[in-house]
């Protein structure tokens, strides 16, 4: 299986837009199914997505059905029963509104501005590129400082990234809005400003809870417990209270 949420409307337009990717879709005998997101650079609604299958024997397994069932006959294409079919035809709208010239120009932005941030975070002293961004995601961290902290000086600046762990590192999801004049070489620029704050008081450790919970998490060797943490916060945001007597 590829997942290919993410990427799944610039990847297949790179090799049109001038940016050659290796095979990673049905080309390959071993792709079995592919995952796309069109809400994400598909420009479609929130809750839009779809799953390609290499062959229609597959596909079948996706299908439920039952027969036993007192109301009738039931079938389901998938897991979900009824959805809403708004977000199909405006999924189908905004797929015909930018067609494949539109995907290829939007990737080519992207793309471009994703190497030229990529080059640009390379340059500034303690940060450092985590492995090789080759679609619009680029992940960095230090070797210098706490790159939690980074993370929350840079929202500071009006910037928003993405946490990571193992290794601890950020990334920015690169988009249309980070192509327009001026606004990469400005999150260059506060990339540069925040880093040299920290070389200067590398000691200096995150202030916020996210920052804190990220940085310890990872310490935690039973990752099941962690895990079992999360629920508990599930648990607090779907348990409901019964009012007080007036």
């Amino acid at each position: 299986h590829v997942d290919c949420c993410l990427g799944g409307f610039l990847a297949p337009f790179m090799d049109e837009a001038g940016f050659p990717l290796a095979p990673f879709d049905f080309r390959l005998p071993g792709v079995t199914s592919i995952s796309c997101d069109h809400h994400k650079y598909g420009f479609a609604p929130k809750g839009s997505s779809c799953v390609m299958y290499s062959s229609f024997e597959l596909r079948r397994y996706q299908f439920f059905s039952t027969s036993q069932w007192p109301g009738g006959l039931y079938g389901s294409p998938t897991i979900t029963g009824s959805r809403p079919g708004a977000i199909s035809a405006e999924t189908w709208a905004a797929m015909v509104y930018h067609g494949r010239s539109g995907y290829v120009e939007s990737t080519r932005k992207i793309i471009t501005v994703t190497e030229l941030i990529t080059e640009g975070i390379r340059r500034i002293p303690g940060l450092r590129i985590v492995g090789c961004p080759q679609v619009s995601i680029v992940a960095f961290t230090s070797d210098d400082f706490n790159i939690f902290l980074f993370n929350e000086r840079i929202e500071h600046r009006g910037w928003v990234l993405n946490a990571l762990q193992f290794p601890s590192a950020v990334h920015l999801c690169c988009t249309l809005m980070h192509a327009k004049p001026g606004v990469a070489e400005k999150f260059i620029e506060d990339c540069r400003a925040v880093a040299e704050e920290l070389l200067r008081d590398p000691a200096a450790a995150p202030t916020t809870s996210m920052g804190a919970l990220y940085g310890t998490s990872q310490t935690v060797p039973d990752r099941a417990l962690v895990g079992e943490a999360v629920h508990y916060v599930w648990e607090g945001y779907y348990t409901v209270t019964e009012p007080q007597a007036s």
